[in-house]
């Protein structure tokens, strides 16, 4: 998160220190009204720049009720159809959603409607000029939004207030910094702001992220309790920073077994239902262009918003009828998927390997090569699911972890549910494998010792001793495999070894063992 310049601190200390909040209300954060009619009518004349704004403009931004009922429809048109709707079909639609009010409210919504749309003449003012003007308009919102945001919280003393004030005010100045179509100069790219994780070193913000493993090893689990985690603030597996906001988890696999996992989770971390958290129970056809928009439609009716993060589960039930295995079926995936993500949030799309885990997620390359951050599981969540980072395109890969299952009890359920809690590292449960094994080869070469020949005793000053060609032949080890387990031993000094007294050039050595060192 980059730091706030002295104008956006000042404007946050006098947030702080406002006495009288009602007046503030009244005269912050005000545009004209001729400045928004223009803003919308540009939106309803100029097909560039709807579709460049379409992400960024939201109908709650603008002050008049004609007006957000008009962008509603203006953007529900062209989410359907691609394309903008003509004035007589504004002017249906518009009738449709005032019917039933008197005659004067309908002849001021139609008036107005026919003011705005008249407003903006394409052509007339240069276009940088005119987007820059909405660049302001939207970053003039945010900062309300942030505003009274900020003045609810201090009202009721919220904890972590501060990061989250912080968080919004950065949202609303960084409006329209994503785009730069004159490029960078390398000091330019220097001082571009750093990463920003919706889960640190997880999931970038804005990114495009998979999510895979084979059946049953607990995407659903994982996505679900990062998904909570971001919807309430809280970190994920208590140690990875989230950044809070609004989500939507398309269940298109079934909603069945959703709402027992979500309440497993609440009941084991404590924490109240939350209202922005979206699920959808349904499948969407990610092979059709206007399936993002219908995504952003019904998540800005629910949650007042665009997500901050879309949970796919999963991409096969996503793109029905579609051949995971073509270069076209999966490339338009990933086209409306990258759609998507240019409207704001980040999407995890969740997967499953083929036969060959090791040739990573299913289908054609074109899918993981599109990947910000690639997250790969494995095992079952009853012995312990390997988390590992797979990709990680802008920063490195986390070292991998396991995750260990806790059933919870539901009291309105027979049966309860799981959460996944953090376990061991990767590291330290390959070296406890990696161990065991060679304590069962380090016991098998001791107890060989007493086994093999006693010739050369004497040799040895008495102790029982051997070679290491006498126990690659008893043992029925490669040389390399009885050198490893001596150099192991030797390293813990539970074997001695001494060069044969009569054979000084000899490459063989004679090894006692210390615990039975009983010289004769």
């Amino acid at each position: 998160m980059r730091e706030l310049t002295p104008e956006e601190q000042a404007m946050l200390d006098d947030m702080v220190d406002s006495e009288n909040e009602e007046a503030r209300r009244k005269s912050e954060f005000k545009m004209t009204k001729d400045i928004q009619r223009r803003i919308l009518s540009m939106l309803l004349r100029d097909d560039q720049m709807l579709a460049r704004n379409r992400s960024i403009v939201q109908p709650q931004y603008f002050e008049n009720e004609v007006h957000k009922t008009v962008c509603r429809i203006l953007f529900a048109h062209y989410d359907k159809y691609v394309a903008r709707p003509t004035l007589d079909v504004l002017g249906y639609e518009l009738r449709q959603r005032i019917e039933g009010k008197d005659a004067k409210t309908t002849l001021y919504y139609l008036g107005e409607l026919s003011i705005v749309h008249d407003y903006y003449v394409p052509g007339l003012d240069e276009y940088q000029y005119l987007y820059d003007l909405v660049i302001e308009f939207v970053k003039e919102q945010k900062l309300k939004v942030a505003y009274f945001t900020t003045l609810d919280m201090f009202k009721e003393d919220a904890e972590d207030k501060w990061p989250k004030i912080y968080g919004m005010l950065n949202n609303a100045m960084d409006v329209g910094l994503e785009e730069n179509e004159d490029g960078y100069l390398i000091e330019e790219l220097v001082n571009l702001p750093a990463v920003e994780w919706q889960v640190d070193q997880f999931w970038p913000t804005k990114g495009f992220v998979c999510l895979y493993g084979p059946y049953g090893c607990g995407k659903s689990f994982v996505s679900l309790d990062a998904g909570l985690c971001i919807a309430t603030g809280k970190p994920y597996l208590d140690k990875f920073p989230v950044k809070q906001g609004a989500v939507c988890y398309i269940a298109a696999e079934g909603s069945e077994g959703v709402l027992p996992r979500i309440q497993a989770w609440m009941k084991h971390y404590g924490q109240p239902v939350s209202d922005n958290f979206l699920v959808l129970p349904q499948a969407y056809n990610f092979l059709d262009s206007t399936t993002p928009r219908q995504i952003l439609q019904v998540c800005e009716k629910r949650l007042g918003e665009v997500p901050d993060i879309v949970f796919i589960d999963t991409l096969n039930r996503n793109m029905p009828g579609g051949d995971e295995n073509s270069s076209k079926d999966m490339g338009q995936y990933v086209t409306n998927v990258a759609s998507l993500v240019a409207a704001g949030p980040t999407v995890v799309s969740i997967h499953h390997t083929g036969k060959d885990k090791s040739r990573g997620p299913r289908g054609h390359v074109s899918f993981p090569a599109a990947c910000n951050s690639i997250i790969a599981l494995d095992g079952k969540p009853c012995e312990g699911t390997l988390v590992a980072c797979n990709k990680q395109k802008d920063s490195s890969e986390f070292d991998g972890f396991y995750l260990e299952q806790k059933v919870i009890d539901l009291d309105d359920r027979t049966e309860g549910s799981l959460v996944l809690l953090a376990g061991d590292s990767a590291k330290d449960r390959r070296r406890g494998a990696v161990e065991a094994k060679q304590n069962k080869n380090e016991a098998a070469l001791l107890e060989a010792i007493p086994q093999t020949t006693k010739a050369k005793v004497e040799e040895s000053g008495g102790a029982q001793a051997t070679t290491k060609k006498q126990l690659e032949t008893l043992l029925g080890w490669n040389r390399n495999k009885v050198s490893s387990v001596i150099n192991s031993l030797h390293a813990r000094q539970a074997l001695s070894r001494a060069k044969l007294s009569q054979s000084p050039t000899s490459p063989e050595y004679f090894w006692q063992e210390k615990l039975l060192c009983q010289t004769a």
